[in-house]
């Protein structure tokens, strides 16, 4: 029987309690998740056109322990903001492909300030797996560069209630989020 998302939420149950920290998460659930990615019977075409027309929030899954599961559908252009989470992180590139650039806070011109300098950029193919830690590698931009929609798997900490959107034309930083 395949590795499906059942397992997962069961593995990351017995396994995150003992997360001693971020980076120990971060390595556990990432361990979890690799076997998923490669179920190409994850979930059927009903589901997936659902992400793709917005008509649910692809969440899969809310531990009593506070991190929780879903799944994101890319439409063919669809890009996010440059933004953090305040949490720790895992994705998971199941289906086509995601272009991720980060970026590293730096010391800016005036004091108290700082600017956003491209620390990486890079295709993730399927398979691929992507971390932030806060709070020194957690600011990001994911793009599906298109031609097909791509399919993304993630576990997050806690609740995004807030995080910040970066807007690097205006020179602004805004806190977004369901807690703002």
């Amino acid at each position: 029987m395949a590795y499906d998302l059942g397992a997962l939420i069961h593995d990351l149950e017995m396994q995150l309690p003992h997360a001693s920290d971020p980076t120990a998460a971060v390595q556990c659930v990432a361990h979890a998740l690799k076997p998923l990615l490669s179920n190409r019977h994850l979930f059927d075409g009903d589901f997936a056109q659902a992400l793709l027309a917005g008509d649910t929030d692809g969440r899969i899954y809310t531990s009593p322990q506070g991190f929780f599961v879903q799944v994101f559908a890319w439409p063919v252009g669809c890009a996010t903001p440059i933004h953090d989470h305040l949490t720790w992180g895992v994705m998971g590139i199941y289906h086509q492909q995601l272009q991720i650039i980060e970026y590293q806070k730096v010391p800016g011109e005036q004091p108290g300030t700082f600017d956003l300098q491209e620390s990486d950029r890079y295709l993730a193919q399927p398979g691929m797996i992507s971390a932030v830690i806060p709070p020194s590698d957690e600011i990001h931009h994911v793009s599906n560069p298109g031609p097909h929609p791509a399919f993304s798997i993630h576990v997050y900490g806690q609740e995004l209630e807030r995080y910040h959107v970066f807007d690097l034309e205006q020179g602004e930083v805004r806190i977004a989020g369901t807690g703002s």
